[in-house]
């Protein structure tokens, strides 16, 4: 149903542009204090040792874009969308 009408909210570019302000701003803060050198650090979370903190967090970004992917596939298939034609695959 929600995509047989206009979205509840429509966002304005000043809108976006806090969202995107907001993200930099996490982003500062979780890396404030570490270097170049700590990516390239054992990660210390347990049952990781043999990552990286760099694999660490590239594998958590790809998870999550993962997860959006799913979410997105799943409207599409309730909605009786076909799927896939976004994805890089000849299928």
């Amino acid at each position: 149903p929600e995509l047989d009408k206009e979205p509840e909210t429509n966002l304005t570019k000043e809108d976006i542009k806090k969202c995107f302000s907001e993200a930099k701003n996490l982003a500062e803060i979780w890396f404030d204090g570490k270097d170049d050198n700590w990516l390239k650090l054992s990660s210390k979370i347990s049952g990781y040792i043999h990552l990286t903190n760099y694999d660490i967090m590239a594998d958590w970004l790809i998870m999550h874009n993962m997860y959006h992917i799913g979410h997105c596939d799943a409207i599409f298939r309730e909605n009786e969308i076909e799927t896939g034609k976004y994805l890089d695959y000849n299928g």
